[in-house]
């Protein structure tokens, strides 16, 4: 993140441009942070809950992601028929804020604060940055949200699990929640299972080790497996020690990245 160096002493000539540079800086990590995990937008973070009423709608306070900056939607109403005939929009608009007015040196006077919003709309409001239709605005819950079922190997299948194994993706967060079974092989990988789709592939080799259980004593998680998601979404796991007998192994693995 960019940093303004304040650390120098003798008197620093502090400038409009030093304060851009912060201001900047900040904008530029939370636009960082937010891309990361949801992507480019536009997209609802939170809030902007809808309710129609009968010459109007309603809408929650919230924010929305969109330009690589978030939009606050304070809480408000706009004028609407019921039922809606046509789609409403997002408009995205900056105002004055009301204690913002500064009269410079030159005796000119500006309003410095800038109040950056998003409002919902029945008509596109003119002047506005942007009008968006709601359809074209999803919330991040729903945004690249799915679940599949893995692909297992034969006799891979953990018995006794209340869910499948599976591949859920929230946004750009891909979960896997898998109950596995495989045997001993050494040192050599087992292919026991795979992600059925290419938008839950992994962008690189995912790797780690976990402990599991030896199935003579499931009670005792005495296995330690080293577990390997390939970029093509097979899933491979092999044991690496035992304290047990050296029979199958059971392992319930949870591991997240992002895509």
């Amino acid at each position: 993140m960019n940093k303004l160096l304040t650390d120098f002493t003798g008197g620093f000539p502090f400038l409009l441009n030093d304060l851009r540079f912060m201001d900047d800086a900040i904008r530029l990590a939370i636009k960082d942070i937010v891309t990361s995990v949801c992507g480019d937008g536009p997209v609802i973070l939170t809030g902007c809950q809808v309710t129609q009423q009968q010459t109007y709608v309603s809408v929650s306070e919230g924010a929305i992601f969109y330009q690589g900056e978030i939009w606050h939607v304070y809480p408000h109403n706009f004028a609407a028929p019921n039922p809606l005939v046509d789609m409403p929009v997002w408009a995205f608009i900056t105002a004055n804020g009301p204690e913002g007015s500064r009269t410079f040196e030159n005796a000119e006077s500006h309003q410095v604060h800038q109040i950056r919003k998003a409002v919902g709309s029945y008509l596109p409001v003119e002047g506005a940055v942007n009008n968006l239709f709601w359809d074209e605005v999803p919330r991040f819950s729903d945004v690249n949200n799915s679940t599949y079922n893995l692909t297992l190997v034969a006799s891979a299948d953990l018995p006794g699990r209340s869910n499948p194994s599976r591949s859920i993706r929230s946004g750009r967060i891909v979960s896997i929640d898998a109950g596995l079974s495989f045997p001993v092989l050494g040192s050599t990988f087992y292919h026991a299972a795979t992600i059925q789709s290419q938008e839950h592939y992994p962008g690189d080799i995912i790797e780690g080790i976990t402990p599991a259980t030896d199935n003579v004593d499931p009670l005792n998680p005495s296995v330690i497996v080293h577990y390997k998601i390939d970029t093509d979404g097979k899933i491979y796991v092999r044991r690496l020690a035992h304290t047990a007998s050296p029979t199958a192994a059971s392992l319930r693995l949870n591991v997240q990245y992002l895509k």
